[in-house]
């Protein structure tokens, strides 16, 4: 696994459409995105998949895409560690 932090320039329109400003990922070595969690700008938890709290909680934002290694690792910032990403999972939600 590995784990991606994307903001609202790497996914255009991704703030429009959500209300997110942040979103990180847990990738499968597959490129296949596990679960995701969104964040506003004020740092609370907008979006969740898999969730049956939240409107795209089922499929997420990379239901149907495979995520390559090269496109986020050429930025260090983009790029998390796993304790990092459950921490920002188990963020108390709304």
């Amino acid at each position: 696994m590995w784990y991606c932090k994307w903001a609202g320039n790497d996914i255009k329109g991704l703030e429009k459409i959500s209300g997110m400003v942040t979103l990180y990922t847990e990738i499968g070595e597959d490129g296949r995105v596990r679960r995701e969690i969104g964040f506003n700008n004020e740092g609370k938890v907008v979006h969740k998949c898999p969730s049956d709290g939240y409107r795209w909680g089922t499929y997420g934002f990379f239901d149907l895409a495979r995520v390559e290694r090269a496109e986020k690792t050429d930025s260090p910032s983009d790029v998390i560690t796993e304790d990092e990403f459950e921490q920002l999972w188990l963020k108390p939600e709304k």
